[in-house]
């Protein structure tokens, strides 16, 4: 064994020494970044907002309507497995029209019908109730108007976001830090009820 050898040995014996005997090498344990093992049942699933796919194995926000039950998003969309807004008139409440091209409901409402306070202007020619026609109708905080929908949003894309909420959750019109799983560090998954990562 030539003398170089030999040091590198030396000190690979000194390194483990000085390790106390407390050296572990455990080839079940997963790296930090690794993805959740595939689900069978809710109850694999790391919160109780999110609800197994069966057929894909992963942990998504639903799969069945009853399982959503945010304001305004009533309806599981089974092809990306997140709710959202209506898709006809009669997921709507009453006196209510569904705007199905961004999934809201609207109220009715004649030229002297009263709408309510979240969507105060009576647009005639729809005959629906409104937020806004125009972004200088929306406040700052919402500063985008969804002329579809009449909703004042905060947001039409991810750019129009911050850094601390990147993430443009166009169902509820404003920037959430999540929107899916996949925009969290693994295993982290996306809470869809407070659109963090836990």
């Amino acid at each position: 064994m030539n003398r170089g050898h030999g040091v590198a040995v030396a000190a690979i014996v000194i390194s483990f020494a000085s390790c106390n005997n407390q050296f572990r090498f455990d080839p079940n344990r997963a790296p930090p970044d690794a993805a959740p093992p595939p689900c069978a049942a809710d109850g694999d699933c790391r919160l109780a907002t999110l609800h197994c796919d069966p057929t894909s194995g992963a942990c998504v926000e639903c799969v069945a309507d009853s399982q959503c039950t945010a304001s305004g998003l009533k309806r599981c969309d089974t092809a990306v497995h997140a709710c959202a807004g209506c898709t006809m008139n009669a997921e709507c409440g009453p006196d209510q029209l569904c705007e199905v091209t961004t999934g809201v409901c609207l109220f009715k409402c004649a030229e002297h019908d009263t709408c309510p306070i979240d969507a105060p202007s009576c647009n005639e020619v729809r005959g629906v109730c409104v937020r806004c026609r125009q972004d200088h109708d929306c406040a700052d905080d919402e500063p985008f108007c969804e002329k579809i929908s009449g909703r004042c949003l905060e947001c039409f894309s991810d750019s129009n976001c911050p850094v601390a909420r990147p993430r443009c959750d166009r169902p509820l019109g404003g920037c959430v830090v999540c929107v899916t799983s996949s925009d969290c560090t693994a295993p982290a998954m996306c809470d869809p009820v407070t659109h963090v990562c836990l």
